[in-house]
């Protein structure tokens, strides 16, 4: 019996021995309610006796409050380890990450809730890495990135929905590097240069869908500088001018597709400066006057297809002030009177194109004061109004006279 005792004894031990060798894991659950019917997570953890505390390990998975799984993966030592898969709500695969020791290491894809592959590549030390696709919700490459340590470094190339090149930029730590192009979905050329950051430097092109040039210039040290032109699509000049450090200056020429000129003047850094003429497309005259930093001054004539006058006044600081007149196409005066600060100032009178009075009329700074008469073409009076303050305050003869 004591053989019986010493054995059982012993082995009782034995078992309490193994007991505590193997590790005690437990299962923890979280809920999103109170009464822990809708579960949110599931993870398992074991001892550590190195730190005295419980860890994390093996498999965890959390849940959408409809019950579909959210997301699934695995920790080792607690940190997230091997693959982990993410998922939409309704079942649908939203991401697969790598991670070794709860760093993301390796391949990556994400997916539109769709199912088709919306961007792929490689993560090392947490950081995007290598070659990087983005793509289509059709499934065509949107882009082709190059990254290290995170960032954008090396080439980009983007395609439009149909697979088509639609542009190539190089980077350097996020920011655009060296030359870039971008192309129309024919194929053909669109835009060519090259920039630094937010910047542009060297020769910058831009092309029509027909291969014509569209723009021509030059960057130096950030800023356009020398001949700018722009050109119609059939290859003839539609702007000529000169740059310097960013900034207009000297002649400058607009011109119609046929070649005649639409605008000639000069700027002055930036602004328009000295006499400026415009033109009709038949090579008359249509405007002619003067500018002083940006704004109209002194005599403004402005002409009807025909070559008759059509306004004549001044302009003084960019508004019109002191004596103005209009005039109908057959070169009788259609309108004249006083501006003052841009606005209509004293006595006012309009004539028909047969030079009869049609109205005579009173402002004072732009608001009508006092009688105003209307004429018909013969002469005789149609209407007589009395204004104060552009109000109308009394019909003397008209439909509404009393």
């Amino acid at each position: 019996m004591q053989f019986i005792k010493t054995s059982l004894v012993f082995t009782l031990l034995f078992w309490s021995v193994c007991l505590i060798a193997q590790p005690l894991t437990r299962t923890d659950s979280s809920f999103y309610d109170v009464a822990r019917t809708k579960i949110s997570g599931i993870t398992h953890w074991y001892p550590d006796e190195a730190r005295g505390d419980t860890i994390k390990t093996g498999l965890a998975a959390f849940y959408f409050p409809n019950g579909n799984i959210k997301q699934r993966g695995y920790y080792n030592h607690g940190l997230a380890d091997s693959l982990w898969t993410s998922y939409y709500l309704f079942g649908q695969v939203k991401s697969r990450v790598w991670y070794v020791q709860g760093r993301k290491q390796g391949s990556f894809e994400q997916y539109f809730e769709g199912g088709g592959l919306k961007y792929a590549g490689t993560y090392l030390n947490d950081s995007l890495n290598g070659a990087i696709r983005l793509y289509y919700p059709n499934g065509n490459i949107q882009e082709e990135r190059s990254y290290s340590a995170n960032r954008l470094n090396g080439p980009t190339t983007g395609y439009d929905i149909d697979g088509k090149l639609s542009f190539r930029m190089q980077y350097r730590d996020s920011l655009p590097d060296g030359p870039f192009e971008k192309y129309y979905p024919s194929g053909n050329i669109k835009e060519t240069g090259s920039r630094q950051g937010q910047q542009f430097y060297g020769d910058y092109m831009a092309y029509y869908d027909n291969g014509q040039p569209e723009m021509r210039y030059t960057y130096q040290n950030f800023s356009i500088d020398g001949p700018y032109k722009v050109f119609y699509d059939d290859g003839s000049l539609k702007i000529a001018c000169v740059y310097r450090q960013g900034r207009i200056n000297g002649p400058y020429t607009k011109y119609f597709r046929s070649g005649q000129a639409e605008q000639k003047g000069n700027y002055a850094d930036g602004n328009l400066s000295g006499t400026w003429e415009y033109y009709f497309e038949n090579g008359q005259l249509y405007i002619e006057g003067n500018y002083v930093n940006n704004l109209p001054e002194g005599m403004w004539k402005v002409f009807h297809d025909n070559g008759e006058q059509k306004q004549l006044g001044k302009y003084k600081a960019g508004k019109a002030e002191g004596p103005w007149q209009f005039f109908h196409n057959n070169g009788k005066v259609r309108s004249q009177g006083n501006f003052e600060d841009n606005k209509q100032q004293g006595h006012w009178v309009h004539f028909h194109p047969n030079g009869i009075v049609q109205l005579d009329l009173y402002y004072t700074l732009g608001k009508l004061e006092g009688i105003l008469t209307a004429y018909d073409t013969t002469g005789k009076i149609l209407e007589q109004s009395e204004f104060i303050d552009n109000q109308l305050v009394r019909q003397i003869k008209g439909p509404s006279a009393r």
